[in-house]
């Protein structure tokens, strides 16, 4: 699985950005080191599919 990562730094020195999954057209934003970790983090069928949501995907991840 492949992640493309934009960072950037407020004025305040916190990081933030978006995360983009391969084959998710939708980056997810985050702000501070520890929600992006948790966005890299292995997760179950049903957080991932709440959490990126594949566009057009209707699938469940039963079938």
């Amino acid at each position: 699985m492949r992640y493309l990562i934009e960072l950037a730094r407020t004025d305040d020195d916190r990081v933030q950005g978006t995360v983009s999954r391969e084959g998710v057209e939708e980056a997810v934003t985050f702000s501070g080191w520890a929600e992006l970790l948790s966005l890299l983090e292995p997760e179950s069928r049903e957080t991932a599919t709440s959490r990126w949501p594949a566009a057009g995907d209707t699938r469940t991840w039963a079938e």
